[in-house]
């Protein structure tokens, strides 16, 4: 998996890039049967993600993390066709750098495990994860813990409600 980290203008930029790239790929690893991928990770500040979540959620406030799952085929048309070893493009990752920090510090662990937890979280909905219902959250959370746990992060409890963003 092929994983591209950017950052917005304004955001944060000291971040452990190796800890989120890993994050990332074990996900596509564990919860997925895609050989590889790429998608791409960004760090943005607040004003970012809440104008994000307002134009494509309808939500006019801020949130920890985005997914935007590039999707390969529109309704009525044709499927596109990649040449064969082309990597799967799974989308985008959008992470708040300024939540991460807040909620790691409420929850009493790591910035940087906090924004792996999120890297993780953003991956899933992209392989198309959702956690609208308890048995859905339950998986999901699942699938955290066990990725979460082969990057040696064991601090963090993803069964809190706040997945339900």
């Amino acid at each position: 998996t092929t994983v591209h980290v950017t950052y917005t203008e304004g955001a944060e930029s000291d971040v452990d890039e190796r800890l989120l790239v890993q994050a990332a790929t074990e996900t596509v690893i564990r919860c997925s049967d895609i050989a590889a991928g790429e998608l791409t990770l960004t760090v943005a500040d607040d004003h970012h993600l809440q104008t994000l979540n307002r134009e494509y959620r309808r939500v006019d406030e801020v949130t920890d993390v985005l997914s935007f799952a590039f999707e390969e085929e529109d309704k009525g048309s044709a499927p596109m066709v990649l040449p064969p070893d082309t990597p799967a493009q799974l989308g985008d990752v959008v992470l708040s750098y300024a939540r991460a920090v807040e909620q790691a510090r409420r929850s009493g662990h790591a910035p940087e495990e906090e924004l792996a937890w999120l890297t993780v979280h953003g991956v899933l909905q992209l392989l198309g994860y959702q956690h609208r219902t308890d048995a859905e959250i339950r998986r999901m959370a699942e699938h955290e813990t066990q990725v979460l746990k082969a990057l040696g992060i064991e601090g963090i409890d993803v069964t809190t409600d706040r997945v339900r963003h």
